[in-house]
């Protein structure tokens, strides 16, 4: 016999929504949708009690300060250090942009024609 809801874990996830309890049960018709909807219910249980995933968090990518392709093809690009991209025209700068994920940090945008910086 196939697996079915696992109804302790959607009755905890969504005690205060009876209404969408008992349409899941009506819609998990197939083995496919009984496992669908187990895998929500075990995303929002996990969301909701701050359980770890098995799955590694996504890591921090360092961004490389290059310059704006506007089109171009990348065949014979230079690099620019910062020091040419403070050599350029400021087309548009915002400045104090505030942000408070992951931490709270205050940042100054800088448009310029070949650069974002």
């Amino acid at each position: 016999m196939a697996p079915g809801l696992d109804s302790k874990k959607l009755n905890n996830v969504f005690q205060s929504r009876p209404d969408i309890v008992e349409g899941i049960r009506q819609a998990a018709d197939s083995p496919s949708r009984i496992k669908l909807f187990n895998n929500i219910v075990d995303f929002v249980y996990e969301q909701l009690n701050d359980v770890p995933s098995e799955e590694p968090s996504q890591k921090r990518r360092r961004v490389d300060n290059e310059p704006s392709r506007n089109g171009q093809s990348s065949n014979g690009a230079t690099t620019s250090s910062a020091d040419d991209v403070a050599q350029e025209d400021v087309l548009l700068e915002i400045k104090d942009i505030s942000v408070s994920i992951p931490q709270r940090k205050k940042f100054d945008l800088c448009f310029t024609a070949g650069h974002l910086a």
